[in-house]
């Protein structure tokens, strides 16, 4: 049976903003060159705390099932993956 691993990629950054900005750019730029990762699963931690991660994406879950992939804690509209994906305000949840 598979089993779900992690890959562990260390990087240098001054605080957690810069830390999810460099994890953004590693996600996507991994799922291009392999589509079958998802890059909602990016959670990094420090490397001296590697169980206390930190979420990258937002994963707010809208009105059709679609997942908001804008960095967590971002301002306004929740917005899906992809040119043209769905966006949503909280009040169209449901």
């Amino acid at each position: 049976m598979p089993r779900r691993w992690t890959l562990h990629l260390n990087y240098l950054a001054n605080d957690l903003r810069e830390v999810r900005g460099q994890a953004v750019v590693y996600a996507e730029g991994l799922t291009i060159l392999r589509p079958e990762l998802a890059a909602s699963a990016a959670l990094p931690s420090r490397a001296d705390a590697w169980n206390h991660v930190e979420p990258v994406f937002c994963g707010r879950i809208g009105p059709d099932n679609e997942v908001c992939m804008d960095v967590t804690g971002h301002p306004g509209f929740h917005s899906a993956a992809g040119i043209g994906g769905l966006c949503w305000g909280d009040g169209d949840e449901g």
